[in-house]
């Protein structure tokens, strides 16, 4: 999940930087979880989509990975956006619920199948000028679908990179 987060990162870096964006990676675990990488980078590239979006003016985007327990993998992006409305927040991952306009509303629920589909989940928090965090979760070793991702421990070290803006 590691190198995913990276990709996801370099592939939203050129537009991070022209939004005053600074990006953030950072790694922790230890799993193996079996998952199609395409379909998580999918997940993960449009959630830091959506975060972008929400930071017009700059901001932090994080990327984060790790593991909860002993059964769950996760892969986090965090932004210091503008944040969800408690109302909506619980109907973002509703097909065709948007509040930006020209969007179709599609982008998390389709995140959400695929989460399903991996015996995972995602989970979203919010708060209203604080930002959001939104969080993959996959269950360790229990996916039936595609490839096995590595998810490697480097003795509990936090690596960090920066991306982006400056």
């Amino acid at each position: 999940l590691g190198a995913v987060a990276g990709e996801v990162v370099e592939l939203i870096a050129h537009e991070a930087e022209k939004a005053a964006v600074k990006c953030v990676i950072s790694n922790d675990g230890g799993a193996v979880v079996s998952a199609s990488p395409d379909q998580v980078r999918q997940v993960v590239l449009n959630l830091a989509l959506n975060a972008l979006e929400a930071m017009p003016t700059g901001g932090i985007l994080t990327v984060a990975t790790g593991v909860s327990g002993e059964n769950v993998v996760w892969v986090s992006v965090s932004d210091t956006g503008h944040g969800i409305a408690p109302g909506d927040l619980a109907k973002v991952a509703e097909p065709f619920f948007t509040t930006r306009p020209g969007k179709t509303g599609i982008g998390l629920s389709i995140c959400q199948e695929i989460a399903s589909r991996h015996g995972g989940r995602i989970r979203m928090e919010s708060g209203v000028g604080k930002g959001t965090v939104a969080t993959l979760e996959i269950p360790i070793k229990s996916s039936p679908l595609h490839r096995t991702l590595s998810f490697s421990r480097r003795d509990q070290e936090i690596k960090e990179n920066e991306v982006g803006g400056k």
